[in-house]
């Protein structure tokens, strides 16, 4: 087949078809001005022929389309339309007959929107044509865009070919810009239309005839022969449209155009050892320990060890309860009240919040008088209390995670709700499952009278399909918003009623509400892996082990919870160092597919983020992945030079890593140290010399931020607590064995130890959304414990006899 190739704007028509459509939208309340400002300013200071300019554009725009209705933006396509149709060049429509009879296959290829070009095919009769097309999700635009004509057209002519053979020699390319450079070069019969500056230089280095509006018919006429050659008529006149803005989609530029859960982590491994199935941790401390008796350490881990293998299931799982947390307990207090719905859980969430008040923090203290009293604050109020709550934990402010703060402040407020943020905070795409359902229910809380019913529909589907097997990816928090979303234009139905059963059901004895319902997978993890350094009850570890193996999810990697859908890299990279510290042959074959899943996560830049490669590397996630894979260097010795690079480079000058999950300094920075010293540890000198002084640096930081009482804090400027002690004491036991500072840090976690061999969590320092807090109890034994291990390696403990009950008894020799 032969193709007659013609692109669109400032081709068939001067200017650009859809270039006023965003501001259309704009003027409906369907585009955001924040983001049509941007999207101005983008093109206003681009350069007019830059593809990569013009796939911006079309991103940001794609974005501002963040579930907008598919069928609104279309009325508003075919409203332009009619509006432009008379732009289009009067030669066109001949042309276009003249093309057909002399035997070519007519193309429309344009950076425009596709809905647009559609319009502008139906009425030219030409059925192949292609344009940037948004992604669509339950008749709403996702945000993202689909598919475009940019940069490459004549990958689009073999695409709208569907397999038949393209006669490249025979066919004709019209078009005017750079844009159309490529689809020029593969015709034979190319024709530069009013071109660009930098066109029409190509076009005189490849011999390319030149043509107007005026002389285009006679070019056609004597380079292609035509039967019925098209006559010039009278040239259109400018017709009114709304709020002109520069092209969104230039891969055909006018010629006469102006002018970016939880849970933390710990360094891992087995009990000291021989060989390579080792998981390394550094190199081996100074010969003795702590002054701290021996004796005492190993009675204080055997109790410690006790009281964690108590919280083992017969299946080898801990569940990893959360605290109750006031936010959640009262948003679901003000969706029972909206609801008028179980009376005396709303008596008993009362009663609970008003015990939580004395001693909140003044974001939660304003969520209880606001839910409890009706206590509510103004806009510039909200704006100070969310800054104040991100002071000191600056890296975790965004627009995103402002936005869930005040969301929770209005949430609880007198209705209507309006919360007033930027449009790049509603924007979920790429977002994990229960992030994009809050922002979803927000949005469509946040959303004018009347409410799109395709917005009320995909939440509906969303909130259904996702708490048909209990709390939506165990997420409280983001179960709560679609509810309360939904009451406002459902109140009373079906699902809304399921929910509140399942919201119900994972309610604490204490009569509040965790901000998740449990986290099997972490935690079963965390504390396996400090078991087995302790050498504490191997049938139970193994069995532990084993459950853990068979979460494995499809990806090869694993959730934080049991039967979470959305994986990250936190909790697949402690169950890969768990499973390989107990048996790497055993488990080989999940270790093989989740090492897969990790290298995927490592970037260009060497980092790595927690949920998706294309969100912000963290170093924590990056430090944890170096690990994993340091017992199989040789297989990734490219992607592991990167993630030690990315540490190197990210370190802060204080010695400090960003903090990642963890509100504690000290979290990120023991993963890294360990990460930076198993790399010295086999290259000495790689990295150009920079890994021992990056590992002093972040040592020196913990040894000059001890408190007096032998403890850390989560800053130095806070309070000791015994999980951030562990933290610092994992990170310097390795090096500093014999110092004063560890001995004292040992003897505040020994002086710490509850009655029951366990230990109080004092200051949680978990945080989602962050910077809010809630606590894992489990967790501080877990990573006590482990620095236990690294401050006495030595520790062999004996097994607690079970009484039938549990894994315990499983017998080793079944492997």
């Amino acid at each position: 087949m032969r193709v007659a190739v013609l692109d669109v704007d400032g081709t068939l028509v001067p200017d650009t078809l859809a270039g006023s459509l965003p501001a259309m939208l704009a003027e409906r309340g369907w585009c955001p001005p924040d983001r049509l400002d941007r999207l101005r300013q983008v093109m206003a200071g681009s350069h007019p022929e830059s593809t990569a300019a013009a796939m911006r554009a079309n991103e940001l725009f794609a974005a501002s389309l963040t579930d907008v209705p598919c069928r609104v933006v279309a009325q508003v396509v075919a409203e332009l339309w009619q509006a432009r149709r008379g732009r289009v060049f009067p030669f066109v429509r001949p042309m276009v007959t003249a093309l057909r009879r002399a035997g070519f296959t007519v193309m429309l290829i344009s950076g425009g929107p596709h809905d647009m070009v559609a319009h502008l095919a139906t009425e030219l009769g030409i059925e192949l044509f292609r344009g940037t097309r948004f992604a669509e999700e339950d008749g709403l635009y996702t945000g993202e865009v689909a598919g475009t004509a940019l940069p490459a057209k004549h990958d689009v002519v073999a695409d709208l070919a569907c397999g038949r053979a393209v006669n490249w020699s025979s066919s004709m390319a019209l078009g005017n810009s750079l844009g159309d450079a490529a689809v020029l070069r593969r015709a034979g019969h190319p024709i530069a239309f009013e071109a660009s500056p930098a066109l029409r230089l190509l076009a005189a280095e490849h011999g390319w005839p030149l043509a107007d509006r005026h002389s285009l018919p006679a070019v056609l006429r004597n380079r292609l022969g035509l039967d019925q050659p098209p006559e010039p008529g009278r040239e259109p006149q400018p017709s009114p449209a709304p709020g002109p803005v520069p092209s969104l989609m230039p891969g055909s530029v006018p010629v006469r155009r102006p002018g970016r859960p939880p849970g933390a982590a710990s360094r891992w491994g087995p009990r000291p050892g021989p060989g390579p199935a080792s998981v390394p941790l550094s190199a081996a401390g100074p010969a003795g320990g702590p002054r701290v008796s021996g004796e005492a350490v190993r009675r204080a881990a055997q109790r410690l060890s006790e009281r964690i293998l108590a919280e083992v299931s017969a299946r080898g799982a801990i569940k990893g309860a959360t605290g109750s947390r006031a936010i959640e307990s009262a948003l679901l207090l003000t969706l029972l009240r909206r609801e008028g719905r179980l009376p005396h859980r709303q008596a008993r969430l009362h009663t609970y919040l008003a015990r939580c008040a004395p001693a909140a923090e003044p974001f939660e203290a304003a969520v209880i008088n606001a839910t409890l009293h009706g206590i509510t604050i103004g806009e510039r109020e909200r704006e100070r209390l969310i800054d104040a709550t991100f002071h000191r934990a600056e890296q975790h402010s965004s627009a995103r995670k402002k936005l869930a703060l005040a969301a929770i402040l209005a949430a609880v407020g007198p209705e209507p709700f309006q919360v007033h943020a930027p449009s790049e905070a509603f924007e979920h795409r790429g977002q994990t499952t229960w992030t994009r359902l809050r922002l979803m229910a927000i949005h469509l809380l946040n959303t004018a009278d009347p409410v799109a019913p395709e917005l009320t529909a995909r939440l509906l589907a969303t909130t259904e399909h996702g708490q048909r097997h209990g709390v939506i990816e165990h997420m409280t928090f983001s179960h709560l918003f679609a509810l309360l979303a939904l009451h406002r234009v459902l109140p009373g139905h079906p699902v809304i009623s399921d929910g509140i059963g399942h919201l119900v059901a994972a309610l604490n004895p204490d009569d509040g509400l965790p901000f998740i319902s449990s986290e099997e997978i972490f935690a079963t993890a965390t504390a396996g892996l400090a078991l087995s350094r302790a050498g504490a009850c191997p049938p139970t570890v193994t069995a532990m082990a084993d459950y853990l193996a068979g979460q494995q999810a499809g990806d090869g990697g694993w959730p934080y919870a049991e039967g979470v859908r959305q994986t990250d890299t936190d909790s697949t990279a402690h169950v890969l160092a768990f499973l390989h510290a107990v048996d790497a042959d055993r488990y080989r074959r999940p270790i093989e597919a989740g090492r897969a899943n990790l290298c995927r996560f490592i970037s260009a830049g060497g980092g790595v983020a927690t949920y998706h490669p294309s969100h912000p590397p963290e170093a924590a996630m990056t430090a944890n992945t170096a690990l994993v894979l340091t017992p199989y260097r040789h297989a990734h010795a490219a992607p592991l030079h990167r993630a030690i690079s990315f540490l190197l480079d990210t370190q802060q000058p204080d010695g400090t890593f960003e903090r990642s999950w963890s509100l504690s300094e000290a979290n990120a920075m023991f993963r890294a140290i360990h990460a930076l010293r198993a790399a010295y540890q086999h290259h000495p000198l790689a990295h150009h010399g920079r890994l021992q002084p990056a590992i002093a640096a972040a040592e020196g930081r913990l040894l000059a931020t001890a408190h007096t009482d032998g403890g850390w804090g989560q800053t130095p400027a806070e309070p000791s607590d015994p999980i951030s002690t562990a933290y610092a004491l994992t990170a310097l036991a390795p090096a500093h064995q014999h110092t004063a500072t560890i001995e004292r840090g040992l003897a505040y976690l020994l002086r710490h130890q509850d009655a029951d061999g366990g230990y109080t969590t004092l200051i949680s320092d978990q945080a989602a959304p962050r910077p809010l807090r809630y606590s894992v109890p489990i967790l501080t034994n877990n990573f006590v414990l482990l620095a236990l291990t690294y401050l006495h390696p030595g520790l062999h403990l004996s097994s607690p006899h079970r009484g039938g009950r549990g894994p315990a008894r499983q017998d080793r020799a079944r492997r």
